[in-house]
């Protein structure tokens, strides 16, 4: 049965989305992330030195774009925090989320959610990333 939650994709992710099983796939339809509003590499150092918590290796992993794999534990972030864990990570950082985790092995419909959740808070991460740039303009 397909899910009515939207998945945000950009090109990258919707190679990685193709080479998913077709049982898996077909319960999904991405949707072409179009907005490119990301953070510069300076932004997110601000962001980070600003956070109230930290994740030694946070920084290093967002810069690879997710490549190196985390280096850091997730199940440190306390349930308050995600927001300001996305806010700090940004879209950059949450793409390297998604990607990472659409490399998965075994990837699960339940995983599928949490990917698409990560998608659907990227989305609004690069809204609010474009309208703070157009009043700068």
């Amino acid at each position: 049965m397909p899910n009515d939650n939207p998945l945000y994709l950009v090109r990258e992710e919707i190679l990685l989305f193709e080479k998913l099983p077709e049982a898996l796939k077909s319960n999904w339809k991405p949707v072409i992330e179009t907005i490119d509003a990301y953070e510069s590499e300076a932004e997110i150092t601000r962001r980070m030195k600003d956070s109230r918590f930290e994740l030694p290796g946070l920084e290093a992993f967002i810069k690879s774009g997710g490549k190196d794999g985390p280096q850091f534990d997730f199940s440190k972030v306390s349930e308050p925090a995600w927001a300001e864990y996305f806010y700090t990570i940004g879209a950059s950082g949450t793409s390297a989320l998604i990607q990472l985790s659409l490399q998965s092995p075994g990837l699960t419909d339940e995983q599928m959610d949490s990917i698409a959740a990560m998608s659907a808070i990227r989305h609004v991460i690069l809204e609010e990333n474009n309208a703070a740039k157009s009043k700068k303009r």
